[in-house]
Formats: structure tokens, C-alpha cells, sequence
């Protein structure tokens, strides 16, 4: 694809520049920011096809930008949900021990898909897309359709006088000495500055060399060590239950041993989550919001809850995109100023409004369906690129196999 035809090149540097094309990707930035901030997703299937149909960019420095728009639309949600309280478990809006018990395994698996994203050829890479989001989307969209009847019953028997009504706001602001959990969100950023590090170390190794694998795979036990503890310290101390598939005491087991193996595998099922989110992002190219919300509504996490999870969560994971390609020299400085700022005021004034707007319709099942929508629009977006993308490079007669992750 050729280069951009709506900015002004000087010695390599894209420099930016006003015009019809400039202001649409505007629009669209505003769009994929608004909606992926309210979803707990990153927005990356409008941002990256934007960036490369819209601006120009080819598909090396697109997804580079696409990360450093989500990580500001991540950085200005988490500032904005720091402080919310919610009202159905009267505590913090963001759920701290569910995001160290995703996260480690989330950065772990974004490392696998890169890899993945290395080996597997374009075509299968947007069969994947294609297949996985769907299911995904289909998951959650059954997840919203629950809490819309749910709510609804909740409605007629409140007009009915048989339920009281619970509280207005769904979340209240509150000091953040009293909402954040200051040692767990210190944890998350410490599991991030070492798998950080490993991978800043990574980038002056030879590919493949011995270090090369010495730091990939000192990842894994330092991600699976705070994983496990944490999933671990929940069983014992968790002060509330999500769904029998997250937090099953296996109370009807008498037996020590099927205690203990009950207990083994619901730590697996943390551990495999994780990493399957993860690695969907890396493989993809997508946010790990776009696995990582479904997953969560699936065991049962309240949609408000998950969304500000997520995104917590992603900007941890993001962030560390935007690492790895800044040492690839794939990020256009000004671009990514310009949009991360469009996506910051984007994503603040979006939760703003979407905090009315609950209020206004008493259902959080919005959020579930903002979700699916992101994810839908994502799969026509990044899979019609993909498709077409793959169509040119058959009738050039490339190469469409596994690559070589050594190469």
C-alpha cells in the first residue's frame, strides 16, 4: 500500500496533515474510542482498518498506531473508573483480584500469539478472526439477551409492588484512597515491568539465539506464580461468589482428594482462560478486551464490572504492545499523539455518558450489547482487510504458507 498520501514526508518522518481524510479518520477515531471505551474492548477493528483504508498506512505501522490509540482510550477510561464504587457489590467499579487473576496470563499469551502471528500465513490469521470473534460475539450477545429479561422481570415487578427498587446510580464517586486497591493494582504493575523487561531484553538478542529463548520462557513462571497464588487466595478468601464454574467450593465433595482436584482444576481453568485471551489478542490483533469481556460475562461477572476490568486490564497489555513496536520502529510520533488525544477526550466523555444513560434505562445489558457490536463491526472490518488482502497475494502467487519464526 502506498505510503500516506495525506501527510508531508521529510527524512522518513510522517508529519501530519489537514484534509478530508485526516478529518474522517477523526470521526472514526471518536467513533471506535466512544463505543470500544463503553465495551470494555479496544476498538482495534475500527482503528486499524481506518488507519490503513482512511490514512494509508500499511498493515506493519497500522496495528503499531491502533495499539498506541488504544493504550491512551485504556489509560483515560482505568483514570475514570478508579473511583467509581459499584452499587451491586458496594465496592470498587474495577475488580482487582479478577484482574490479577487474568492479567499475568493475558501478558503471557499475548507473547504466544505474537509468535503465532510470526508462523501462521494472512489467510488462516483472518479464518481465525473470522471464527473466534463470532463465537465470542455469539456467547456475549446470549449473555445481554439473559440480563435483558432479567432486568425486565426486575421492572414488572417492581410496577407490580412485589420487589422494592434498588439504588438510582449504579456507581457513585468515591475517594480513591477508599476505592482502589492500592497492593493489588502495585502487583499488577510489577508483573508488568517484568515481563516488560524480558521483552525490552528480548529486542537486543539475536533471534533465536540461546538469550532470545531464555527470555521468553522466564515469562511463564513468573505470570503462572501470581496467577496461581491468586486463584488460590480466592477460593479461600474470596467475600463473594460469581457463577459455580468461577468460584466452586466443591462443598458437596466429602472427600479431601476430590477437594483438592477440584480446586487443581479451577486453577487450570484461570490459568487456560487467561492465556486463550491472550493469545487471541497477539494472534489477531486485537484488543484482549474482545476475549476477555465474553469470558468474564460467561462466569458470571456483572457487565459494568467486566468492562472496567477488561480495560484495565488492557492497558497493561497494550502498553506493552506499544513497547515491543516502538523498538520495531513502527510508531509515527505525531500520529500517535494526535490520535491518542482524540482518544482520550473520546473515551472520558463516553463513560460520562454512558453513566447517564444507565441510570436513565436502569440496564446494564447495554454494555453487553455495545460489546457484541464492537466485536461484529471488528470481525467485518479486520476480516474484510484480511480477505482482500489474501485474495492480492494469491494472485501475485506469494507464498502462502507457515512462515519461520527463526527467519
Amino acid at each position: 500500500m502506498e505510503q500516506i498520501s495525506t501527510a508531508a514526508t521529510l527524512g522518513g518522518v510522517v508529519e501530519l496533515e489537514l484534509g478530508w481524510r485526516l478529518a474522517a479518520a477523526t470521526l472514526l477515531a471518536v467513533l471506535g474510542a466512544s463505543l470500544g471505551s463503553v465495551g470494555g474492548v479496544g476498538g482495534g477493528g475500527i482503528f486499524v482498518p481506518t488507519l490503513m483504508l482512511v490514512c494509508g498506512f500499511d498493515a506493519k505501522t497500522a496495528p503499531a498506531l491502533s495499539k498506541c490509540m488504544i493504550f491512551a482510550q485504556c489509560a483515560s477510561t482505568v483514570a475514570y473508573n478508579l473511583g467509581l464504587r459499584s452499587s451491586q457489590t458496594n465496592s470498587s467499579l474495577i475488580d482487582y483480584d479478577l484482574a490479577l487473576l487474568f492479567q499475568p496470563m493475558l501478558l503471557l499469551g499475548i507473547s504466544v500469539g505474537v509468535t503465532f502471528n510470526v508462523l501462521f500465513p494472512n489467510w488462516l490469521i483472518t479464518l481465525l478472526l473470522i471464527v473466534v470473534s463470532l463465537a465470542m460475539a455469539s456467547r456475549a450477545f446470549s449473555k445481554g439477551l439473559e440480563t435483558w429479561k432479567k432486568e425486565t422481570n426486575e421492572k414488572r415487578l417492581i410496577l407490580e409492588g412485589s420487589l422494592t427498587p434498588g439504588p438510582a446510580n449504579f456507581t457513585t464517586l468515591d475517594s480513591l484512597w477508599t476505592t482502589v486497591e492500592w497492593k493489588k493494582l502495585s502487583l499488577l504493575f510489577a508483573v508488568w515491568c517484568l515481563i516488560t523487561g524480558l521483552q525490552v531484553l528480548k529486542a537486543y538478542t539475536a533471534n533465536c539465539s540461546t538469550a532470545f529463548w531464555i527470555y521468553n520462557i522466564l515469562q511463564a513462571p513468573v505470570t503462572l506464580a501470581v496467577t496461581v497464588t491468586q486463584a488460590l487466595r480466592m477460593r479461600e478468601h474470596s467475600s463473594y461468589k460469581l457463577r459455580e464454574s468461577l468460584l466452586d467450593e466443591s462443598s458437596e465433595s466429602s472427600s479431601a482428594s476430590l477437594k483438592a482436584a477440584g480446586r487443581a482444576l479451577d486453577v487450570f481453568r484461570y490459568v487456560f482462560f487467561g492465556v486463550l485471551a491472550g493469545s487471541i489478542a497477539g494472534l489477531l490483533g486485537v484488543g484482549g478486551g474482545a476475549t476477555l469481556g465474553p469470558i468474564m460475562l460467561e462466569f458470571g461477572v456483572p457487565p459494568q464490572t467486566a468492562s472496567a476490568t477488561a480495560t484495565l486490564a488492557m492497558l497493561f497489555s497494550s502498553s506493552l504492545s506499544v513497547v515491543e513496536f516502538y523498538f520495531l520502529g513502527r510508531i509515527k510520533v505525531s500520529y500517535a499523539l494526535y490520535f491518542g488525544a482524540i482518544c482520550i477526550v473520546s473515551a472520558f466523555l463516553s463513560q460520562k455518558l454512558v453513566q447517564k444513560l444507565l441510570n436513565l434505562l436502569g440496564r446494564t445489558s447495554v454494555i453487553t450489547f455495545t460489546l457484541v457490536f464492537v466485536i461484529v463491526v471488528s470481525v467485518i472490518s479486520l476480516g474484510g482487510v484480511g480477505i482482500v488482502d489474501s485474495i492480492q497475494e494469491l494472485k501475485r502467487g506469494k507464498y502462502m504458507g507457515f512462515g519461520s519464526l527463526c527467519a
